[in-house]
């Protein structure tokens, strides 16, 4: 396709064919043509994410709701003798539908699963520095962590940086390396969602 001016017309050629458009009718196609792009770009979008969530389920994956999965976490923290503020959505990228209705949406189960592999600390700077009951967080060195520690060590963070509006722990990352009497440790910080 392309596009030229010629004597005030516009010519659209395509496939060999010129089409010629006053100035006002290129205009109102052209808006046509944006508002038909727009709803393709939608369109492309709700169809990825009906393909990412109709995908075939692996074999040996456990399913279960988003909500569950916050809810075993805590009970873990509570069993520990603590508030439980942390809400559990790591998993997210590991979502299906399935259900008894076969259209809940539901993830992976992935709170036995290693979050980090190797010797890992996970820190955190506090929320309100002005604030002497809050400040940063380090948490103790783990090794090899599943993500129901991660969990429990991101909720000591919320309880000591005093962040409970950002309390939905969606992954961690790496932010570089530390050594220690025992070796090499990762130092990671947490990727928190509200």
């Amino acid at each position: 396709m392309s596009i030229s001016i010629q004597n005030d017309q516009v010519l659209i050629t395509v496939g060999g064919q010129v089409i010629s458009l006053t100035p006002d009718a290129a205009r109102e196609i052209g808006n046509q043509l944006h508002d038909a792009a727009q709803e393709i770009e939608t369109a492309a979008i709700v169809a990825e994410n009906e393909a990412f969530e109709n995908r075939p389920i692996p074999e040996g994956v456990t399913l279960i709701s988003s909500r569950e999965q916050s809810d075993k976490v805590a009970e873990a923290i509570q069993a520990d003798g603590k508030e439980s503020h942390v809400f559990f959505s790591a998993s997210y990228a590991y979502r299906y539908k399935g259900g008894e209705d076969g259209d809940t949406l539901m993830v992976e189960s992935v709170l036995d699963q290693i979050a980090v592999e190797g010797r890992v600390q996970f820190k955190a700077e506090g929320y309100d520095p002005d604030e002497e009951t809050y400040g940063d967080y380090e948490s103790p060195i783990l090794e090899n962590p599943t993500w129901m520690e991660v969990a429990k060590v991101c909720n000591d963070m919320i309880l000591r940086t005093g962040d409970f509006h950002h309390c939905f722990l969606e992954s961690v990352v790496e932010k570089g390396e530390t050594e220690d009497e025992g070796g090499s440790v990762k130092v990671c910080h947490f990727v928190m969602g509200s």
